[in-house]
């Protein structure tokens, strides 16, 4: 800096401007020093911009304190030349440029990350309302557990209620059965059936959020009744019973609004879920305080503690005691006493405990742990009757299992993990080929719902390698996680056949998109090439789907090929219509006939240059130079594709075009609109059965091995030909 000041302040002037010291602003050196000293730390620091062409300008313009104003007028201070603000200027704009494209680039960065942190949050709110769920069921028991007496005798509490409001009773249940009819006999023994709340709402199903008819619901002090309002207008109640449940046994859940629902709530017992929508936001919450109250207070107006007078009144007289001979007892009376385990009789209660608190792992072992147990008894009455009770716990675990295992329906994800957790828990429990069923049926919907987050947009080459790389992709995963929770091998057939009609839907959707009228078979040939490339990597699970997915290509192939043949031979038919039969005159553009003849060489056909003049004509007619561009690019499409199962196809295609050519070559022959240009059209026939069948023979040939005896028959259209040509030039 100070070099290029002194070579300033030393340069003579020029065109008679006188230039000294005193002129120049001496006070920006000291900030130029600075300059270079923030340089040199800044190259020996750690930070760097690795996307810009000048860091240094970048990390100067990136400060804090950096004042526009001041920059520019010590650059223009100590700035000796045009050239050097040009210079500057340059870079400042190049690294505008810069900026905006890395600007851009974190823009797209941020946007993708964007996107996976939604869907990382979607996941999480579903597990949070399954947790929510888990947490106000266990809330629930532990109140209970809490409140619960477990002093008094409930024969004595129902005798000590039945004699307290035994009259107010039947009032209140009269009242009650007034409302809702088909509930009288059900509410007739329940002790305290006043109505806490009542009121209409909207059924919705909780699966698919449609809306179902209204419902009346009732808060009685122990239970909740759920009715349907009847139709006919002469029925003599208002409303119909349709079932009731223990509040004690009942879960709410709030319903987030959104997908459609608003100011809904869910009510669980056991395995059932009913959801229901209120009016506003405000009746909403009212219903959800009304029963959450009613279930607090629950077991505060259950029982009443009975007095000594009606315990002592109404006390049973014990049985009296039959002595029984050791040699009556039946020989299996003594599995009852095995059985007779605290664990083993708290066993069921605790299997539904599990089942409702989702903890499958924890509801397994307790049944492995029975089964352990019990595999040594001999089978009696008592033991059967014990194991049809946990056998009914275990179907219901299966069940839930089975519906945790389900994405048919709301497309919701599920981790591997849990996946991995859930089949091995069913092949615990005996129920491998279900298992097995399960995990390819979730992995099978998975996959769709991958293939539907495809866009089609754009060329169809690239979709299907989008299509291509997630299908196989996606079945060698699988396969992996299959091999891995299946260890002994024994469904990998299951898998072999899962695979298979998975293809099947990828071939559909392949078809639907390349296979179509318009399409060319350059364009299917390069697609197939792209869904073979990636049929490879299934390979690497010791599986080859190659043969099957051309096995499923065959039919759209075929139709393909002939789709082709028909368009070639309508465009020969109509280009002979509209021909005169005279050498294509290119001199008002000679690049077009060098253009065709180029075509026609890298066709195959090697004497091409000979059918040009020096007067810039092609000794080939429009039709026939069409026709044979055409002919050959539709049979180097179709060596591309050419398979054995389609080799009968191809040479009945390829001899059809040229039996079509030689019917138009001899109605043109004749027709008395040509009789002048016989030889002309002779010299084209002769090109089109000696200068083009060969090469088309010759090719087939080196694919096949063998001479093809179809085609060479074809020769025989030239002398056919020839002779028509002969006899019309007889004629005239």
């Amino acid at each position: 800096m100070r070099r290029r000041l002194s070579t300033y302040l030393n340069r003579p002037s020029t065109g008679g401007q006188q230039t000294s010291s005193s002129s120049l602003d001496l006070s920006a050196m000291p900030i130029q020093d600075e300059t270079e000293e923030k340089e040199e730390t800044y190259f020996g620091s750690e930070m760097a911009f690795d996307e810009v062409s000048s860091p240094v300008l970048a990390y100067k313009f990136s400060g804090q304190d950096f004042d526009p104003e001041k920059y520019v007028k010590n650059l223009v201070s100590t700035c000796d030349v045009k050239r050097s603000l040009v210079e500057h200027r340059n870079k400042i704009q190049t690294l505008s440029d810069e900026t905006a494209v890395s600007m851009k680039k974190n823009v797209y960065r941020n946007y993708r990350q964007f996107i996976d942190t939604s869907k990382e949050i979607s996941y999480l709110e579903a597990e949070m309302y399954q947790l929510s769920h888990m947490l106000t069921e266990q809330k629930t028991l532990i109140n209970d557990q809490v409140e619960m007496n477990i002093f008094d005798s409930s024969k004595e509490k129902e005798e000590t209620i039945e004699d307290a409001v035994e009259r107010g009773q039947n009032k209140r249940g009269a009242k009650l059965s007034e409302i809702i009819a088909g509930c009288k006999d059900i509410i007739a023994n329940r002790r305290s059936p006043d109505i806490i709340r009542q009121g209409s709402l909207t059924g919705i199903d909780p699966d698919s959020y449609a809306t179902l008819s209204k419902v009346e619901l009732f808060i009685l002090e122990d239970y909740l009744v759920i009715a349907f309002q009847e139709l006919e207008r002469d029925a003599p109640k208002k409303y119909k019973f349709n079932t009731m449940f223990d509040l004690n046994d009942v879960g709410i859940v709030n319903v987030r609004d959104g997908g459609g629902v608003r100011n809904c709530f869910k009510v669980l017992h056991g395995l059932d879920i009913w959801m229901f929508g209120a009016e506003n936001r405000e009746t909403k919450l009212q219903w959800l305080e009304a029963l959450q109250n009613a279930k607090k207070d629950y077991r505060k107006v259950e029982y009443i503690p009975p007095s000594p007078q009606v315990q002592k009144r109404k006390a049973p007289a014990p049985p009296p005691k039959q002595e029984t001979k050791p040699e009556e007892k039946k020989p299996d009376n003594q599995v009852p006493d095995l059985l007779n385990v605290d664990w083993l009789i708290e066993l069921p209660d605790d299997l539904d405990m599990c089942i409702a608190q989702r903890s499958f792992d924890a509801a397994v072992k307790l049944v492995e742990k029975a089964n352990s147990y019990l595999q040594d008894f001999p089978e009696t009455t008592g033991l059967k009757d014990y194991k049809e009770r946990i056998n009914r716990r275990v179907k219901e675990l299966i069940e839930a299992l089975e519906q945790s295992l389900d994405n048919s329906t709301t497309m919701r994800h599920i981790s591997l993990r849990s996946i991995r957790q859930y089949i091995s828990l069913l092949i615990r429990l005996g129920r491998a080929k279900l298992a097995c069923e399960l995990f390819l049926r979730n992995r099978g919907f998975a996959m769709k719902h991958s293939i539907r987050q495809l866009k089609i947009e754009g060329s169809t080459v690239l979709y299907i390698t989008k299509l291509a790389n997630v299908f196989f992709t996606s079945v060698v995963e699988n396969g992996k996680e299959f091999r891995r929770i299946f260890t002994k091998n024994s469904s990998a057939s299951a898998f072999v056949v899962w695979a298979h009609k998975e293809l099947q839907h990828f071939v559909s959707l392949f078809a639907r998109q390349v296979f179509s009228r318009k399409s060319s078979l350059a364009a299917i040939a390069v697609c197939i090439e792209i869904a073979t490339k990636h049929c490879k990597k299934l390979l690497t699970i010791g599986m080859d789907l190659a043969f099957a997915m051309h096995h499923m290509f065959l039919k759209h192939l075929m139709e393909a090929m002939f789709d082709n043949r028909d368009q070639l031979i309508s465009k020969a038919k109509h280009l002979g219509s509209e021909e005169l039969w005279k050498p294509t005159d290119y001199t008002n553009n000679v690049d077009d006939l060098y253009t065709v003849i180029g075509e026609l060489e890298s066709l195959g056909v090697s004497d091409a240059y000979s059918y040009g003049t020096g007067t810039h004509q092609l000794l080939l007619s429009k039709s026939v130079a069409g026709f044979t561009k055409g002919l050959l690019i539709y049979f180097e499409d179709g060596m591309k594709l050419y398979t054995p199962q389609l080799h009968n196809v191809f040479i009945q295609c390829l001899t059809e075009i040229f039996k079509t050519q030689a019917l138009l070559l001899e109605f043109t022959i004749k027709s008395d609109r040509f009789k002048d240009e016989l030889e002309f059209i002779s010299k084209n026939i002769k090109f089109v059965f000696n200068n083009v069948l060969p090469i088309i023979e010759r090719k087939i040939e080196k694919k096949v091995g063998h001479p093809i005896d179809v085609l060479k028959e074809l020769h025989e259209e030239l002398p056919r030909l020839e002779k028509i040509i002969s006899i019309k030039q007889k004629r005239m």
